[in-house]
């Protein structure tokens, strides 16, 4: 079940082709009845407008974390500054839609999490990957798994020279544009390469790879 929980009527037009195919979406319009939804089945995917909460936004997104912690959460509303987006991804968000966002996007946007990954924007990332650098706290929800019992090394060695590159880049908070001008590729090219190197590290996103890449350089160091 996905839950759709804004007061817009013109969002709610902007997400439900989005979630169209993806389950059952149920919409709600009101505080109360956000809550009393939240009290039912546990929804896979919430696209929460912080339009619901008003200027207690954060602290309505923490409970709502803590009611439905299994919940993949997709926040919007008419503009975040990059301040705001760590703030959510540092209370367990799976990403952040201004209103501005084209419909494709969304699509691609609501596929992303529900598959597991973490959207995020392109000025955020390049902040979250220098604290990395720094041996910093990582401001997203991160599952708890059971230890790769492939070493880093062995997953890394599968890359091709070009992947090695790509993944790099990546690593150092590079958009696809910046990578295709600096490698003289294409856009497709580059995204091409990076579905190729997600399947064989195993990871489902762009952050997810820096991390990834950030213990493996750790570990190697150490």
């Amino acid at each position: 079940m996905l839950l759709l929980a804004t007061p817009l009527p013109g969002t709610a037009m902007r997400f439900r082709p989005a979630m169209l195919n993806r389950g059952a979406t149920v919409s709600v319009e009101t505080l109360d009845g956000y809550w009393t939804a939240l009290g039912g089945d546990v929804p896979e995917l919430i696209v929460l407008d912080l339009a619901l909460f008003g200027p207690d936004w954060k602290e309505a997104v923490a409970q709502t974390r803590q009611r439905v912690p299994v919940s993949k959460i997709l926040v919007t509303a008419a503009l975040f500054s990059d301040a705001d987006e760590i703030s959510l991804l540092r209370l367990g968000i799976a990403g952040c839609c201004g209103e501005n966002v084209p419909p494709e996007m969304l699509r691609r946007i609501v596929d992303m999490i529900l598959d597991g990954g973490v959207w995020i924007s392109n000025t955020v990332l390049p902040v979250l990957l220098r604290q990395l650098q720094v041996r910093g706290v990582v401001a997203v929800q991160q599952k708890v798994e059971k230890p790769d019992p492939v070493p880093a090394a062995a997953k890394l060695s599968q890359l091709t020279p070009r992947e090695r590159e790509i993944a790099g880049l990546v690593g150092r908070g590079a958009s696809n544009k910046v990578i295709a001008r600096e490698l003289n590729i294409t856009d497709r090219t580059v995204k091409a390469h990076l579905g190729a190197i997600f399947q064989k590290l195993g990871t489902p996103d762009r952050l997810r790879l820096a991390v990834y890449l950030n213990d493996a350089t750790g570990k190697a160091a150490g």
